[in-house]
């Protein structure tokens, strides 16, 4: 049925095509019509399909590419200003993108960072981006670079986008429907409008018919469209076979335990995952600190002598208030309790120290990465280790990165103890900036603790 719409609309559409390109041979907007970006963490992928454009900074950094077809454009004139636009998605580190001039040739389906086309060093414009950027457009004048291109003087093999330092920038890309466009301003006066043409002949009308299951025609049901006296029927297709029901996921089974459990001896929780038991056990109640003598109690002042008894007078007014006694002095001082403890100043075998040993922004994180099948149960297993370690957080992660973090696989989805949107959680692409992972996958997790 698609493809029968398909062919009327193409029809239609062919008759208007003419009439629509007459009337808009000044059109100033160009939309792309390539556009990727290349990724030098994992440089044998291309993403000339992906819904983005990543230009991130870093070690290895992201770079994007965008191309336009300008045979829309009037030649032979010089254009007065053209301006590119681009829709920025997010903005996770603010800073300056350059825009530089592609000199070789690529491909949007083929084109990666091991095979990246050449590129003139300079910067023909740059731009400013912060988080108040995101979901917004950010234009960048091109003209001389555009008009270049119209004159031949300089082939047209498109731009690159390049962050600074800092930058770390995601722009949609056309497969997400807010694609880069060039807005041409007009390049002179429009010309008087010519005389009417004569009216041409009256088409013929389209009437189109829904058919039920159960026609002739299209047994399954349709459309019948009638254009005089030729008829077309656009069918639908069968149902196609339903799917294989999968296999029911495995229930998480908690259990809370009380102090005395043999494998708790403070109690905790037990987490069962068809035959497999996990223990998140809790430590052990510190020793109270002692607690500082009590003061002295000052001694009572010396009592009046007893005067003669007088004859029994009127009442009296009372009597101005005595001075108050002398305050007893102030007990000693309690004894301090313990100091807080230090970082880790070493790690056993399988961590590697981050930091200054000692200092307390240290603290010990895995040396490899290990596959888990769920984030609880890489957060149970950490905790299940005698060093009573969490999963690694988003400032953990970065931090170690930042150092070295050791057996870093850019291709591979690694955990971290932060939630994410809508109930998902947080993960890294390698040393890559975080994003939302689904806590039920199989990624991989690293533990940390001080």
């Amino acid at each position: 049925m698609k493809s029968a719409h398909r062919r009327w609309l193409t029809c239609l559409f062919g008759l208007a095509l003419p009439l629509l390109l007459e009337s808009n041979a000044r059109a100033d907007t160009l939309v792309v019509n390539g556009d990727s970006f290349l990724n030098f963490a994992i440089p044998l992928t291309s993403y000339g399909s992906s819904t983005q454009i990543k230009v991130t900074a870093g070690a290895q950094p992201s770079l994007g590419l965008v191309r336009f077809d300008l045979t829309p454009l009037p030649t032979g004139v010089s254009l007065t200003k053209v301006t590119l636009r681009l829709w920025v998605n997010t903005v996770t580190a603010g800073g300056t993108m350059s825009v530089k001039r592609v000199t070789s040739t690529w491909s949007e389906a083929t084109v990666k960072a091991s095979s990246a086309p050449t590129v003139d060093p300079t910067a023909l414009a740059t731009v400013t981006l912060s988080s108040a950027s995101s979901s917004t457009w950010v234009n960048v004048d091109v003209t001389a670079l555009v008009n270049n291109w119209m004159a031949g003087t300089q082939p047209n093999y498109g731009i690159e986008l390049v962050p600074d330092a800092m930058a770390k920038v995601i722009f949609d890309s056309k497969e997400n429907g807010h694609g880069a466009m060039l807005e041409a301003a007009p390049v002179g006066p429009v010309g008087l409008q010519g005389p009417a043409g004569p009216q041409g002949p009256t088409g013929q009308s389209v009437v189109g018919t829904s058919l039920g299951v159960g026609n002739a025609n299209c047994p399954d049901g349709g459309s019948k469209f009638t254009v005089g006296s030729q008829t077309t029927y656009a069918c639908n297709g069968s149902p196609g076979i339903s799917g294989a029901t999968g296999s029911a996921g495995q229930s998480v089974v908690g259990v809370s335990l009380g102090i005395g459990h043999p494998s708790c001896l403070y109690g905790g929780s037990a987490f069962a995952v068809g035959g497999q038991t996990t223990y998140a056990c809790n430590g052990a109640t510190g020793a109270t600190g002692a607690t500082g003598a009590t003061g002295a109690q000052g001694p009572p002042g010396t009592d009046g002598a007893v005067g003669p008894k007088g004859d029994k007078g009127d009442p009296g007014q009372p009597g101005i208030p005595g001075p108050q006694g002398p305050s007893g002095p102030p007990g000693s001082q309690g004894i301090p309790g313990e100091d807080g403890n230090a970082g880790p100043t070493s790690c056993p075998a399988e961590y590697v120290l981050i930091g200054t040993p000692g200092s307390a922004m240290a603290f010990c994180i895995s040396t490899t990465s290990q596959p888990v099948m769920s984030f609880m149960s890489g957060a149970a297993n950490c905790y299940g280790k005698p060093e009573k370690a969490d999963m690694c957080s988003t400032q953990q992660w970065m931090r170690a990165c930042s150092a070295g973090l050791p057996n870093v696989v850019p291709s591979d989805y690694a955990f971290v103890a932060d939630v994410g949107h809508g109930g998902n959680v947080a993960c890294f692409l390698g040393c890559d900036f975080p994003e939302s992972c689904s806590p039920a996958v199989s990624y991989t997790y690293r533990c940390c603790f001080r």
